[in-house]
């Protein structure tokens, strides 16, 4: 490894650490190929994911993690980072997990969490344990599984156009509420009326029709 035209040892602390408390005139910076400092991690506690670099499986520093620096795994998965809140930029495999990374709770609370698969799997992102995953993470083209699993076609499915989704087994095909904009696009109507806005108004709805007078309704004779 070159420093100011002179080799130096890579050691266990120059891999993966915080680069940004390091001096620019300094330390910071060893490699060439600055990517290379934050792969490979030595020290366990540096792990913030494991992925592909160059083909090559690995570990990348978990000071990388939603910085947006240049991409160093193959796919990009450092960086799949949410804006889910005012307060809160987290990564997606924090998401949906039962602990709590943000202030305000959204990670946990956001509309893809109340789909999760019933199958539990090992996310990428270290320390995030072998938990369920949100339906809409299923072959997306993003590898959310260590063992690729979410991607693999082996899921049965359910629904058409804006209600094709994937399910946990071919008896959970049941009807759904479609929604007029957002993300997944509808919501299953044990869902309805929980207070989270998934299509941006269902509650209101509620809100309105449980208020209202009662219906008389009736089947027309044919």
């Amino acid at each position: 490894m070159l420093k100011q035209n002179k080799l130096v040892p890579v050691h266990n602390f120059t891999k993966c650490q915080y680069t940004k408390t390091l001096s620019m005139t300094d330390s910071f910076h060893y490699c060439k190929n600055y990517t290379l400092e934050q792969t490979n991690c030595s020290d366990p506690s540096r792990v913030g994911i494991r992925c592909q670099v160059n083909g090559y499986f690995t570990t990348v520093s978990k000071y990388m993690i939603c910085e947006n620096e240049d991409k160093i795994c193959d796919d990009n998965v450092e960086n799949q980072c949410l804006f889910l809140s005012k307060s809160c930029f987290v990564h997606k495999h924090s998401m949906c997990d039962g602990k709590n990374d943000c202030l305000d709770r959204v990670d946990e609370t956001h509309p893809i969490c109340t789909s999760l698969i019933e199958a539990a799997c090992e996310r990428r992102l270290k320390n995030a344990g072998s938990v369920k995953l949100p339906r809409t993470w299923l072959l997306d083209g993003m590898k959310d599984c260590i063992d690729g699993t979410d991607e693999m076609d082996i899921w049965p499915t359910c629904g058409i156009g804006k209600t094709f989704r994937r399910v946990n087994n071919n008896g959970t095909c049941k009807n759904t509420f479609v929604c007029p904009w957002g993300d997944p696009g509808f919501v299953e109507l044990k869902n309805l009326c929980d207070g989270i806005e998934t299509c941006g108004n269902e509650n209101k709805i509620c809100v309105e029709s449980r208020s209202s007078h009662q219906i008389t309704t009736y089947v027309p004779s044919s």
